[in-house]
Order: structure tokens, then sequence, then C-alpha cells
């Protein structure tokens, strides 16, 4: 199993790689600067435009079936690309040299490796909301959750 969550973790593992966009068979793929960092504490990839902003993609590192190097003809010409799949998903990913492709291989499946083991261990964790307002079986969200429900509008 890998290492436990922070463990040997100075701090958070993060970076930029290129990201393939899906395109047309004819038209040769494109590529885009993504930056990626792994939530060491709920087990997650993230993927966004830059380490300021929002994520636009999250992977549960758990749900990682295979990350595979890929040679210059798998990924289109271009160098140091690897693929990561998370069935029925994937994303092909490129570093900039040949260490930083390693480096994110090697993580990438520590920490998968991990995160399986702690699932089937422990099983999945319960999400809980951090406001204090309960969930109502409507699916609403119940902001004064000792208000008499006989009282409540309806809406």
């Amino acid at each position: 199993m890998g290492r436990p969550v922070g463990e040997g973790v100075e701090k958070p593992f993060a970076g930029w790689l290129s990201k393939q966009h899906h395109a047309h068979q004819l038209i040769r793929s494109q590529w885009a600067m993504r930056y990626f960092r792994m939530d060491e504490i709920k087990g997650r990839l993230h993927m966004s435009k830059g380490p300021n902003y929002k994520a636009t993609q999250s992977v549960s590192v758990s749900e990682i079936s295979h990350v595979t190097r890929l040679t210059v003809e798998q990924s289109g010409g271009t160098q140091h690309a690897f693929e990561i799949c998370f069935p029925p998903m994937r994303l092909v990913l490129a570093a900039a040299d040949a260490d930083e492709l390693s480096r994110w291989i090697t993580h990438l499946e520590d920490r998968a490796n991990f995160w399986r083991e702690k699932w089937r261990v422990e099983g999945p964790a319960i999400a809980m909301t951090t406001t204090g307002s309960k969930v109502r079986e409507s699916g609403r969200i119940d902001d004064n959750p000792t208000a008499d429900p006989s009282t409540a509008e309806t809406g």
C-alpha cells in the first residue's frame, strides 16, 4: 500500500502538465496547459487553468485503473506523454521532461494504490454539510433545523 495521507509530503503535489483536447480524427490533436493538484485529504486529483482557479475537473484517485507512459507514436507526436484511465474516461497528459514524467507516474500510481486500499478497508466516507443545515427528504436544505416543519412555507 502507498504512503499514508500526508506522510513524506512536504508540500502539495502539484504542477503544470499539457492536456490533450478531444479532437476530430482528421485534425491533429490540440494541447493546452493545465494545472494539476493532488488533494491528499480527500484523495482527489484536481485540474484547473491555474493554481488560483477553481478546478474544472476532479477525479477520485481511487478510481484510477492505471497510469501508462505513452510512446511518441501513441501520443500523436508528443514526447513525455502519459495516460490516466478512470473508466469510462481517460486523460492524456504530457510532462515537460522525462524526470517530470516519471515523477507524475510514480506519484499517481502510489496514491491510487493507497486510496483504493483505504477505500477497501474503511469503505466509502459519508459526506456531511459544514453549514449546520440539514438536508430534507425533498432535497432542499433546511437552514433552520429546529423550526417546526408543519409551519414551513411551501414554494
